[in-house]
Order: structure tokens, then C-alpha cells, then sequence
């Protein structure tokens, strides 16, 4: 069974205090006790900010990764962009990697 709980990785990537949201998302960020829930890349821009990212740096390390997934965090706005986990860039660079995958920038 897959549930939502409280967020229990580094406070790196997400904010504890701040503007709240609405609806699912409000739902979420209360369950896990943060501000903005860490998402998927699925927006345009986020999609477009990681495809650039990994053509710049086709090798990342582990600190690139972190770095980056941080960076989501000062970005996030709880509308188009959403903090990320290290995980959701180890993620989104194999789909690039492996499959050769650069989902489009804009639908």
C-alpha cells in the first residue's frame, strides 16, 4: 500500500513554513508536514530546466545531483515548480541516459 507521510529526508529540499496551497496538493504538503511537496519533473519549465541541465553536465556526480535537486527548493512557487529529491534526478538522468529520453520542453 503506498501512503503519504511525513517527509523524513533532508531538509535540503523542502521548506517547513510558508504560503499554503490548495486542494491535492494543500492535502499532501499537510501529510508530509512541508510547504511544497517534492513532485516529479512534469512541468514545462522544470522538464525544459532538466533537459538543459543534463546536456550541459552529461556526467554527473553525486554532488551535481544533490546541487541540483536542491536548486528546486529557492525555485519552488506550489504551481508550476516543486522541490525535488536527489531520487527524482538519479530518475529523470536514466530515463535520459538509457533511453535516450528528453521529454519536450513544451506539450
Amino acid at each position: 500500500m503506498i501512503g503519504i507521510r511525513p517527509f523524513s529526508h533532508s531538509n535540503d529540499f523542502v521548506t517547513t513554513i510558508g504560503p499554503k496551497l490548495k486542494g491535492d496538493i494543500q492535502f499532501i504538503a499537510d501529510k508530509m508536514g512541508v510547504v511544497f511537496p517534492p513532485m516529479p519533473f512534469t512541468d514545462p519549465e522544470e522538464l525544459k530546466m532538466s533537459n538543459d541541465w543534463m546536456l550541459k553536465n552529461p556526467k554527473l556526480t553525486d554532488a551535481q545531483r544533490w546541487q541540483f535537486a536542491a536548486s528546486f527548493e529557492d525555485m519552488a512557487n506550489g504551481m508550476m515548480l516543486f522541490p525535488k529529491l536527489y531520487t527524482m534526478v538519479e530518475v529523470k538522468e536514466h530515463f535520459h541516459k538509457v533511453l535516450g529520453i528528453l521529454l519536450p520542453p513544451n506539450p
